[in-house]
């Protein structure tokens, strides 16, 4: 005769108790699908991104310009917009690097008009409007990657929340365990291996594991430039998000209170049983097992 020891019946989830372990396992297999989409939905945009900014960085490779502009001397313009021409012709081909030193030396002398002329260029194109138009763009996407993966961890949390409860675990120790746990490996390969796979290339090893589509061979100015700032912009903004979340749920609390009572009376209330005025002057619930995965 084998015994186990029970739960505590304030830890029983009642409600799960019918479901059987095959019932259990059956929605464990088809959350982990859901999450699998979820995290491959991440990956599609993190690779748009980083081969925009990789094509375009491709384009305009980084070049001395004050070394540049001393060679070509006052014709750098024309060979700016010869330069503009060919990129314009030969789409993801490698610039020279005129148009890029051209265009940043006329903002700083000219940056009340130089968007507005085309320096000569035969259809009447705004050379350095168009050039600086795509730098803005891929700043953009690049530092927007940072935030999504927030806003991905973000959903992914509230998502895997929502699947741990739906599942159905009958103690509410078993079914925390499984969100905090489920929650950091989520939220730890979204934001730390996801971004580093995309990116790589493995071409050169033994084993590349199909990892060939990326730039970086190795922890170069590339990677530290792309991958390593989008990963310290997520790290910053998580160091705050706490506060951030905190004054939400603070402010959350304040606006029902003010609804249900107005701004007058602290003593009038619209609730109509004890219960609801305890769930409206207590806020939001605030889960802490996720958050012991965030730390």
């Amino acid at each position: 005769m084998k015994f186990e020891e029970t739960s505590e019946p304030t830890d029983i989830i009642w409600e799960n108790r019918h479901w059987t372990a095959a019932d259990i396992f059956g929605r464990e297999i088809k959350a982990a699908i859901g999450v699998v989409l979820m995290i491959s939905l991440s990956a599609v945009f993190i690779y748009w991104v980083s081969s925009l900014s990789s094509s375009v960085k491709k384009v305009f490779p980084t070049v001395d310009c004050d070394i540049l502009v001393a060679n070509y001397g006052s014709e750098i313009d024309e060979f700016a917009v010869d330069d503009y021409n060919f990129i314009e012709s030969n789409f993801g081909m490698k610039s020279s690097g005129c148009l890029q030193c051209f265009c940043q030396q006329q903002m700083k002398d000219d940056p009340e008009g130089y968007a507005d002329k085309s320096y000569g260029q035969a259809d009447d194109k705004k050379i350095c409007a168009e050039y600086e138009q795509t730098m803005l763009e891929v700043l953009f996407w690049t530092n927007s990657i940072a935030y999504f993966l927030v806003g991905v961890n973000y959903f992914l949390r509230v998502f895997c929340i929502k699947l741990v409860d739906w599942i159905g675990y009958d103690t509410e120790t078993v079914r925390l365990e499984k969100t905090t746990t489920v929650t950091f490996t989520l939220q730890f390969f979204n934001t730390a291996f996801l971004l580093l796979l995309i990116n790589t290339n493995w071409r050169e090893q033994f084993f590349s594991f199909g990892l060939i589509a990326g730039d970086n061979e190795d922890f170069q100015a590339n990677f530290f430039s792309t991958v390593g700032s989008s990963i310290i912009y997520t790290m910053v903004f998580n160091s705050v998000y706490p506060f951030l979340e905190a004054m939400g749920y603070w402010s959350m609390r304040l606006g029902f209170r003010l609804l249900d009572g107005g701004l007058c009376s602290k003593y009038s209330t619209k609730a109509t049983s004890i219960q609801a005025y305890i769930d409206t002057y207590a806020g939001p619930t605030y889960f802490m097992h996720f958050k012991y995965s965030s730390i």
